[in-house]
């Protein structure tokens, strides 16, 4: 079927074409929804108590969808809008874990996220996100070398998953290390196209329709 317009729903019915002719319409069929079903790509930065903040997630999808929060605490003081604008005044600091569903009348997509809100007495930046320590291997593969490895170290939360998920190191909106954890998160294995400095990345672990998005620190 061509000539279809994804975000349209379409009604539509059938006939039948033999060599005897041409059979009467059928009962009509629909709605079908032509699009792209959600995903949620990032997630929001972190931010500090008492200071504006505005930041949200990236979804993809057609028609648009609309996001909502389905379970969690989201920190205090900031509102999410249905494009995925997170945005206000963080009133108190503390790590925040909440879950979001992105959806359209093509599908549904969750992601849970971690937002850490620093104390105003420290200043500008949260301080790194709290949780216990992983090793993960980063293979940096420049073009045209050998991969180099190395075990690192990455701290935050970390909910377990039953299987294998896919997982992206990010920094802003750059990937600097895709790669894959196991269940449990017994390991992390990654491959690197650059050198990935010690510092403050977020790690998107994604299984199915369903992403964890939590900010890591890497030494």
């Amino acid at each position: 079927m061509t000539g279809l317009t994804n975000g349209d729903p379409y009604v539509f019915t059938v006939t039948a074409t033999s060599a005897d002719g041409t059979s009467p319409p059928s009962a009509a069929y629909g709605p079908l929804n032509v699009g792209v079903a959600p995903v949620i790509v990032t997630g929001p930065a972190n931010g500090t108590a008492g200071q504006p903040y505005s930041s949200g997630f990236t979804v993809t999808g057609a028609p648009p969808p609309a996001l909502t929060q389905v379970s969690g605490n989201r920190p205090p003081g900031l509102t999410l809008y249905p494009d995925g604008t997170l945005k206000g005044t963080p009133a108190q600091a503390g790590s925040y874990e909440f879950t979001v569903q992105a959806a359209n009348p093509v599908g549904t997509y969750d992601a849970s996220v971690t937002v850490v809100i620093a104390p105003a007495t420290l200043g500008a930046g949260p301080p790194p996100p709290g949780g216990r320590q992983l090793p993960a291997t980063i293979c940096t593969t420049p073009a045209g070398h050998q991969p180099a490895c190395a075990v690192r170290t990455l701290t935050g939360t970390f909910p377990p998953l039953r299987t294998d998920a896919a997982a992206t190191l990010l920094r802003g909106t750059v990937t600097y290390a895709a790669g894959r954890a196991t269940a449990g998160y017994r390991t992390l294995t990654f491959t690197a196209q650059r050198p990935v400095p010690a510092g403050s990345y977020t790690l998107i672990l994604r299984h199915g329709h369903h992403a964890i998005i939590v900010p890591v620190t890497i030494r």
